[in-house]
């Protein structure tokens, strides 16, 4: 019988799984944004706020670290995954912000199947990451293998994004808007990427 000596109801547990719920919520509320014919205007000012209550989770578990003697896994690794997870919800908060800025109104198919691919990861990072608590090395495993081909995915969709972006040789503005908007997604789907590969190191050092 496999003896499981990780505290389970530690607080930490609970702080990742809000904080990557967090996350998911930002992506299935982009992905909603461009499934219809137009951006809501308002779309930024909703992510903007979530990733607010990210950064605050991200505070509370600092200050325990700061406050607590024994931890149930290494602190290193509590704060690496903490931060990693909070670096998906900025890179999707700044994305979204770019839709104000550039006065982006109009998602086009690329748009749409990044953020597709994108929910779809965050979904694969949310079961990781509850998981965790278990170190079930099983689903933990199943999950981030589903993350890592994700990633893949995205980095396919990027390409052809901007390849037909410059094939139909926009204006600098439709350019630089654009481009921008699709190297934050492929940014996030990178720590996307980092946050499982820290789950699974995780798992591996307590297995």
């Amino acid at each position: 019988m496999k003896f499981n000596l990780v505290p389970k109801n530690d607080k930490y547990f609970e702080d990742f799984n809000q904080i990557i719920d967090i996350v998911r919520r930002i992506a299935r509320e982009l992905l909603q944004a461009v499934e219809g014919d137009r951006i809501p205007a308002d779309i930024w000012r909703r992510v903007k706020s979530l990733e607010r209550e990210a950064d605050g989770v991200v505070k509370r578990i600092t200050t325990r670290l700061e406050q607590s003697f024994i931890t149930p896994i290494e602190r290193e690794d509590i704060h690496l995954l903490a931060v990693t997870i909070d670096d998906v919800a900025d890179s999707l908060c700044s994305m979204a912000s770019r839709f104000e800025t550039f006065e982006i109104e109009t998602p086009n198919d690329d748009l749409r199947a990044m953020l597709r691919a994108l929910d779809q990861m965050c979904e694969q990072m949310v079961i990781a990451v509850h998981e965790l608590r278990t170190l079930d090395a099983g689903p933990v495993r199943e999950a981030t293998a589903k993350v890592d081909t994700l990633e893949e995915t995205i980095d396919e969709l990027y390409r052809l994004a901007c390849k037909r972006l410059f094939h139909r040789r926009p204006e600098a503005y439709d350019l630089v808007r654009w481009k921008e908007v699709y190297d934050l997604l492929e940014e996030a789907a990178d720590h996307g990427r980092h946050v499982a590969r820290t789950v699974n190191h995780i798992v591996v050092r307590h297995s």
